[in-house]
């Protein structure tokens, strides 16, 4: 059995916490290009699956922002207007 001491703790924290936050910033960049895809065409070229995967990645993207106690504020207007085209192209979809 292998133990572990302290400063490998340490810079295993340091690791997971770098990781974390490559991976808010990934996500983050996911939700924001996908809203300046619909800005660019109004919305014309978006697909369900695009719109179901971007909702599932600002599901992600809360959870991990909620486990590390941070805040959100960066992507709230992205996500909002993405919703609001999601209820325009759900008008038309189900047609």
């Amino acid at each position: 059995v292998m133990l572990i001491n302290a400063e490998q703790t340490k810079t295993i924290e340091h690791m997971n916490e770098k990781i974390d936050t490559n991976e808010i910033d990934r996500l983050r960049w996911e939700i924001i290009s996908f809203a300046n895809s619909l800005r660019n065409d109004d919305g014309q070229s978006a697909t369900l699956e695009g719109y179901n995967h971007v909702f599932d990645a600002y599901g992600k993207y809360e959870k991990l922002l909620e486990t590390l106690g941070r805040k959100n504020g960066k992507i709230d207007n992205e996500y909002a207007y993405i919703k609001i085209m999601y209820n325009e192209f759900s008008k038309n979809y189900s047609k």
